[in-house]
């Protein structure tokens, strides 16, 4: 079944969100109990709560130990990379979002051409948070849901109660205290964000390596000019989320598309 996303910013109160996103359901007598503990002051200050365990004897599977050592380090971390409103919910995952991007954005730091990196950072967090968002939202409507039938959201209005909670999942532990509700849900996210993160990375480090022989190739010049803007997930994923981007120079004047496989194929085709 294809999932409909729901266009948060024009969802400002809950009965919209309800009627989008979960239909009509009532949670007074089935919210999880750590749903209320969540909002306890001491979870939202100190980090408490919301713990998930495995078996002594197993080792944590490596997408838990990122997902642990991204949000233990965000207490730490730069100014966090949030989303576009309408992804507001997924900034529960900015913790997982900034290191990644600000990675990506490092390697291109040799470049011999311009880069405004501030675009670039919109960008990739854009496209982070819209992949997040089409796993997510269902999950984090709910919770928003169960905390309104509960009564633990502040604010006089339907919007101010709407914000105060996207604020609290602005919280790293707050946030971590309500993924690991989901277990499935942060194995997909946090997967999938890796992936992502290696495959931008070959793109960068692949762009910096070639931005002279493209410029030439393409554009008849020494350089491409300034890297101005990354359209990513231009079509599917594929290999570990690999997929086309178009990078354009000087507010779109120049623009090359990646593909992130051989065109040898291609190429051989065009010439019989």
């Amino acid at each position: 079944m294809t999932q409909r996303l729901l266009n948060l910013e024009d969802l400002q109160n809950f009965e919209e969100c309800l009627s989008a996103g979960l239909g009509t359901v009532q949670f007074e007598d089935s919210v999880d109990p750590r749903t209320v503990d969540i909002y306890g002051s001491d979870t939202v200050t100190n980090g408490t709560g919301g713990e998930f365990t495995t078996d002594s004897e197993h080792q944590a599977p490596e997408w838990l130990t990122t997902f642990e050592s991204a949000f233990a380090a965000s207490d730490h971390a730069d100014a966090p990379i949030y989303g576009p409103k309408e992804t507001a919910l997924c900034d529960a995952f900015a913790p997982l979002v900034g290191p990644a991007a600000r990675e990506i954005l490092s390697r291109f730091e040799t470049a011999s051409f311009d880069v405004d990196v501030n675009a670039l950072a919109q960008n990739i967090g854009d496209a982070f948070y819209s992949k997040h968002f089409s796993m997510s939202a269902r999950a984090l409507v709910l919770e928003l849901a169960a905390a309104q039938s509960t009564g633990l959201l502040k604010g006089e209005t339907s919007e101010e109660r709407y914000r105060f909670f996207v604020s609290c999942l602005r919280n790293p532990h707050f946030a971590r205290a309500i993924l690991l509700q989901y277990p499935l849900l942060v194995r997909q996210a946090t997967v999938m964000i890796t992936h992502w993160r290696t495959a931008l990375i070959e793109f960068a480090d692949r762009l910096v390596a070639d931005g002279s022989e493209i410029a030439k190739a393409f554009f008849g010049t020494d350089g491409p000019g300034q890297l101005t803007r990354l359209h990513l997930s231009a079509g599917d994923s594929h290999r570990q989320g690999r997929s086309v981007v178009i990078a354009e120079f000087d507010g779109g004047a120049r623009s090359v598309v990646y593909k992130p496989r051989s065109l040898a194929m291609t190429v051989a085709c065009g010439q019989v």
